[in-house]
Formats: C-alpha cells, sequence, structure tokens
C-alpha cells in the first residue's frame, strides 16, 4: 500500500459500500484529540473511502485540508460497492470501532447470495468475513433463505407443470 495525502475534499463515501448506520460522535471526539496518532485511512485509486470514515470526520473537525491516506491494493482500479463494502467489513472485523450486531445483520443481508469475486455470500463466508457464528448469520438471512426456497419449488412446480420429468427440472 501506498501512504500519500489527499485533499480532504476529494474523498468520497460511495452510498452502499460503508458497513455502519452512521458515525459515532464519541469516537470522532476521541480522534480529535488523537490525530497525529492515527493511521491513515484507506482509499481506493479513485479516492473512495474504503476504511476510516470516523477519522476523515474528526480531520473535517478540526479544519484540516488534507489527510494521510492508504491506496488500498487488494481492490481492483474500479471496484464495485461491494467489493468496499466487504473490504470495509473485513477491515473492521480486524481493529478499530467494531460493527454492531444490527449493522452486521444489515451487512449480512445485503451482501447474502450475491456472487462478488467469484465468491457466492453464503452463511459460512458471511461468518467469516463478519467474525460470527454461521448459526448467528443462518437466522439473519432466515427470510432471504425461505424466499429461495420458495422461489425453487415455484419454479420447480412450473417445471413439473410443463410435463418435464424429474430428472429434466
Amino acid at each position: 500500500m501506498t501512504h500519500t495525502e489527499r485533499k480532504i475534499d476529494s474523498i468520497c463515501i460511495l452510498e452502499g459500500s460503508y458497513p455502519r448506520d452512521g458515525l459515532d460522535k464519541a469516537t470522532i471526539e476521541a480522534y480529535r484529540a488523537a490525530l497525529a496518532d492515527l493511521p491513515p485511512i484507506l482509499i481506493t485509486a479513485g479516492d473512495i473511502l474504503v476504511d476510516g470514515a470516523h477519522r476523515l470526520q474528526a480531520y473535517r473537525l478540526e479544519g484540516k485540508t488534507t489527510i494521510p491516506v492508504e491506496v488500498d491494493s487488494a481492490l481492483p482500479k474500479d471496484p464495485t460497492v461491494e467489493q468496499i463494502l466487504i473490504r470495509s467489513i473485513e477491515l473492521n472485523a480486524r481493529y478499530g470501532k467494531q460493527l454492531t450486531m444490527t449493522e452486521k445483520a444489515k451487512d449480512a443481508r445485503r451482501l447474502y447470495g450475491k456472487s462478488i469475486d467469484d465468491i457466492v455470500y453464503r452463511t459460512s463466508v458471511l461468518a467469516t468475513k463478519l467474525g460470527v457464528g454461521e448459526r448467528t448469520v443462518r437466522e439473519w438471512v432466515r427470510t432471504q433463505r425461505e424466499d429461495e426456497k420458495t422461489e425453487r419449488q415455484t419454479k420447480a412446480l412450473d417445471l413439473y407443470l410443463q410435463c418435464l420429468t424429474q430428472e429434466e427440472i
């Protein structure tokens, strides 16, 4: 990763890529008092925030015009919203202010069943990324799993009514 500085106004948060429900004022205030000790925020090559929204806000409130950044080499040059979200979730599971269980549940529901970078985000993958048990993820996405099951059954019935055999279905 490359360390550098960017103008604060050039950094944007892509809608749907932030794993939290909002910013925590107490965390921002703590960071304002320790700007010199904070690690750089993490951005994409296109200046989209990956990790460090609380740090970014602390710098803004302190009247700073630039902020130390690292360009995340783990992401492709033009990442999707989901790729940024997943990377942000991974980073938040390792350090800093942890995601709440409510935020993790919301993110699990947003990602469940999606295929991103040749990985289908099912229960076990989500559990690993979010740092929770598979049972917890299953509970969070139960409605989606039930909807998928109903959809499969409806499709199978439609094919059966078209006189297809079980093997053809």
